[in-house]
């Protein structure tokens, strides 16, 4: 078993109506691996006259590894009682239009992740990455709103990854689409939804 106890705290601001801003820190304390501490700032600034939004964050992390990564067995598996956690460091800057009365809403988000030691499957187990594996890419969506029942929404995200030793990391796609229309109706109280994932 493990036991972790997480504290988190944030606040949060609203200037003038136009810049928002938040700050969050949260302390892990894990009776089995080292104690963490990681934080996420945000911000979103408000561009009225355009019908835009800029919007930003920074944020660590730390993910232990699983019990099933650590002592799981299956028919190809065997876990790993050495594995290490992973921490990360990212940050994504973007920005959001509005058009049409805010019936279609555009947003174009790049982001960048750099992790140390990831824990990736390898073969009949899992093992730390040596170094930083880093991560990055383009994140598009759209939002059309149709005579009030109709909701469409697209999203599209290319992600480019590379090891410390600039090689590929496996099972990761590099193109993820969906699309998804939402139809609302009985006054709102039912809806019909339809998804797709590519």
């Amino acid at each position: 078993s493990i036991t972790n106890l997480g504290y988190v705290a944030e606040y949060r601001a609203d200037l003038w109506g136009r810049l928002f801003l938040t700050i969050a820190g949260r302390y892990d304390d894990n009776d089995v691996f080292k104690n963490a501490t990681t934080y996420r700032m945000t911000g979103a600034f408000l561009l009225d006259n355009l019908g835009a939004r800029l919007h930003g964050s920074y944020g660590t992390g730390v993910k232990n590894p699983t019990l099933f990564e650590l002592f799981g067995s299956a028919e190809n598996f065997t876990g790993n009682p050495n594995l290490s956690p992973e921490s990360s460091k990212g940050w994504d800057a973007g920005i959001e239009q509005r058009l049409f009365s805010d019936r279609l809403t555009l947003d174009a988000t790049y982001f960048n992740n750099r992790i140390t030691d990831l824990i990736q499957g390898s073969g009949i187990t899992s093992s730390n990455l040596n170094g930083t594996s880093k991560i990055q890419g383009l994140e598009l969506t759209l939002d059309a709103k149709f005579a009030n029942q109709l909701k469409i929404t697209g999203q599209y995200t290319y992600t480019n990854t590379k090891d410390a030793n600039g090689t590929e990391l496996v099972r990761r796609a590099k193109h993820i689409a969906s699309l998804n229309l939402n139809y609302e109706f009985f006054a709102n109280r039912a809806n019909l939804n339809l998804g797709i994932d590519y």
